[in-house]
C-alpha cells in the first residue's frame, strides 16, 4: 500500500486497510429525497471476503447518505464483525445536530468501534451552519474522533477553514470532489490549510469524471495524477487515506475492487 494514512486514521500500529467502505441492506428504511436507492445488499460478510482475498487487514465503514441518521445497521455490523478475529473494523457515523446525543450514546458507538463523525453535506452545503453543529462537534472532538467532510468542491473555501480552525483531524472525502486543479478554489483551499489538521481520501476517482470532462485535461488519469501529487506534496503519505468506496454506489456496473486496489493511480481510471 502506497499510503499509510488509513492505518493511522484507524489508530492501528500495523497492517493495510480500506479507508472508505459502506455496508447496508437494500431493504432498510431510507431517507426521503435521497440521491440514490441501492438495488442490492452490501453485506459485511461480502466485504470480509474481498478484504481477505486481497490481503487487507480490515476497513473503515462509513454511514451511507441514503440511511440518514439511522446508524443502527452500521453499529450492528461493527458488533458482528468482531467474529472475524483476523480483521479490524472501525466506523464513521452520521448524526443529527438538532437531536441531543447523550454521552452514553456516544459511549456505545465508541464501544462498537466508531472513531469519526461524517458531515454528509453534498447537495446540502448551503444548509450548514457551524453554530448548529458546535455542541455535537465538540463532543466528538473531546473523544478524539475525526470529522469527515463530504461536500462539493465549490464549498470547501467556506466550510473547510472553519472545521480545521476548530478540529484537529478533518478528513476530506473523495479528493475533495475537485475537477480542475488549475482553477478550483476548493483545491487551493486544501493546499493552504495546516497539513497537521487535514487528511484527504484517495477514493472514488470515478466520481470526478463529469467535472473533469469540462476541463482541459486529456484524460481523467492525468487530472487525478496531478491532484494526487499535489496532495502528497502538501500532506505527506501519512495523511493520505486510500479507500475503495465499495460497493461503488451508482457505479457498480463498471467498477471492480481489484482494479482500484492494484494501482490506484492507473487501473482505477482504466476501469471506467
Amino acid at each position: 500500500m502506497k499510503y499509510d494514512g488509513t492505518r493511522l486514521l484507524m489508530r492501528q500500529s500495523h497492517g493495510q486497510y480500506d479507508g472508505h467502505c459502506h455496508v447496508f441492506r437494500a431493504d432498510l428504511p431510507m431517507v426521503d429525497n435521497r440521491r440514490y436507492t441501492p438495488g442490492d445488499h452490501a453485506l459485511p460478510d461480502t466485504l470480509c471476503g474481498l478484504l481477505a482475498e486481497h490481503k487487507l487487514d480490515g476497513a473503515l465503514l462509513v454511514q451511507p447518505s441514503f440511511l440518514g441518521f439511522d446508524n443502527s445497521f452500521l453499529l450492528q455490523s461493527l458488533a458482528g464483525l468482531r467474529e472475524y478475529k483476523e480483521l479490524t473494523f472501525r466506523g464513521v457515523v452520521v448524526l443529527d445536530p438538532q437531536c441531543v446525543t447523550s454521552p452514553a450514546e456516544l459511549d456505545k458507538m465508541e464501544s462498537h468501534g466508531v472513531i469519526g463523525l461524517r458531515l454528509n453535506l453534498y447537495k446540502k452545503e448551503k444548509e450548514f451552519e457551524y453554530s448548529h453543529w458546535r455542541k455535537l462537534l465538540y463532543a466528538v472532538e473531546d473523544r478524539g474522533w475525526h470529522v469527515e467532510l463530504h461536500c462539493g468542491a465549490d464549498y470547501l473555501p467556506s466550510l473547510l477553514p472553519v472545521l480545521t480552525n476548530n478540529h484537529r483531524n478533518v478528513v476530506v472525502d473523495h479528493y475533495g470532489l475537485v475537477g480542475d486543479a488549475q482553477q478550483c478554489q476548493g483545491f487551493k483551499t486544501i493546499l493552504s490549510l495546516p497539513a497537521n489538521r487535514l487528511w484527504v481520501k484517495f477514493s472514488a476517482p470515478y466520481r470526478l469524471q463529469k467535472s473533469i470532462e469540462k476541463t482541459g485535461y486529456k484524460t481523467l488519469a492525468d487530472a487525478i495524477s496531478q491532484l494526487e501529487n499535489a496532495y502528497i506534496e502538501h500532506l505527506g503519505t501519512g495523511r493520505i487515506v486510500w479507500g475503495s468506496d465499495w460497493p461503488f454506489t451508482q457505479h457498480e456496473k463498471h467498477i471492480a475492487y481489484p482494479g482500484l486496489l492494484e494501482n490506484i493511480r492507473d487501473t482505477s481510471i482504466q476501469s471506467i
